[in-house]
């Protein structure tokens, strides 16, 4: 059964659910406010665009392969992996739950665009905004979370982890992950985390991310080799600000910029052969490479210490720290407009002139 939702308000509404299975919903120019309970609850199928959710105790999308919710359904599984949830044009304001703070998603595909996450929060589980585990895609394209937190566990922005084959897709791209932090457990960690599929991060932006664990920055794992390139990971405070772990990866095109680890880790953390191409490993504290791995750097401005006897620098400048060094510039979140000021809390003279901190637009 299809069904169509346009132009409805809903607001204060308790534990019940709304919108649940067995039906393909398409829904736009909605605004869905104050729920204790899911909005939309094992959707057959689930196009949204152009709506916004808005303090929610419970994910307001919620696709689950094995689910028992307030007595309304008993171990019901969940629709077939190819069952999509698409996100387009929304914005997701103050949504919290155990994972996934605003979309939490075992099974089939995710496909999330042109969308913001704002102070979403995940209490006791993973990804502050969205957690998807087990499907087959996850697509994240020109997207924002800011001050999003997972309180226990990974992935205080996202946490997006696809089957292991190599044709299952999970991309990132053209997205943005500011001032996501937590310092409520000493194992928090991984501000955005993606695994497995075939995965690829492009023009992502982590910035002003503070993690009491690994990988402040992004932690892409993958058994399958893969990419990151034009990349900004800029003023991140954690173990690491990079963490890469699989057999062999590629990094180019990425600015690696005054990040900060902590207890005496890596800038970048890795396991197996990595390559790095163009990159620009500046005005970090700490020492840049752990020495387990093999590394090999090409066209690359480093400033640091290099802790890795593996590692071979290929036409590389090192150990200038010239504070007018100009660093690449290429992140351009198209969906987030404007500047917007820096939280108190964060020191101002971070912020570079060629990184800007992006907005949350509004819709409503």
């Amino acid at each position: 059964m299809n069904q169509s939702i346009l132009a409805l308000s809903a607001k204060h509404q308790f534990s019940q659910v709304h919108f649940s299975s067995q039906r393909f919903y398409r829904v736009s120019n909605c605004y869905f406010s104050g729920f204790f309970g899911h909005c939309f609850f094992l959707p057959s199928s689930l196009f949204v665009s152009q709506s916004c959710f808005s303090h929610f105790l419970s994910s307001c999308i919620h696709q689950d392969r094995l689910t028992t919710y307030s007595g309304l359904y008993t171990n019901r599984p969940s629709q077939p992996d190819g069952s999509p949830v698409t996100v387009v044009h929304c914005e997701f304001r103050s949504c919290t739950a155990n994972s996934g703070g605003a979309i939490f998603q075992t099974a089939g595909i995710l496909r999330v665009s042109y969308s913001s996450f704002y102070q979403c929060r995940a209490t006791n589980g993973y990804g502050g905004a969205l957690h998807f585990d087990g499907g087959t895609e996850s697509t994240m394209y020109s997207c924002c979370g800011f001050d999003c937190s997972a309180n226990s566990h990974c992935g205080q922005f996202l946490r997006f982890v696809c089957q292991e084959s190599i044709s299952c897709i999970n991309h990132l791209n053209m997205s943005s992950a500011s001032v996501c932090s937590t310092s409520a457990y000493t194992n928090t960690g991984e501000s955005t985390i993606l695994a497995h599929g075939s995965l690829t991060v492009q023009n992502f932006n982590s910035s002003f991310n503070y993690v009491t664990g690994y990988s402040s920055g992004i932690a892409p794992h993958c058994n399958n080799p893969y990419s990151i390139g034009y990349c900004t990971i800029i003023s991140n405070i954690g173990l690491n600000a990079l963490r890469l772990i699989v057999t062999e990866q590629y990094a180019n095109n990425i600015n690696i910029v005054n990040n900060t680890n902590t207890n005496g880790n890596e800038i970048i953390k890795m396991s197996g052969n990595s390559i790095f191409s163009n990159c620009y490993i500046i005005r970090n504290n700490g020492v840049i490479f752990n020495s387990e791995c093999t590394a090999q750097l090409h066209n690359c401005y480093i400033y640091g210490t290099i802790n890795n006897p593996n590692a071979s620098l290929f036409n590389c400048i090192t150990n200038n720290n010239n504070p007018n060094t100009q660093f690449m510039t290429h992140i351009n979140t198209y969906h987030c407009k404007g500047a917007t000021p820096l939280p108190s809390k964060l020191p101002k003279y971070l912020i570079s002139n060629r990184i800007i901190l992006l907005s949350i637009p509004m819709f409503f």
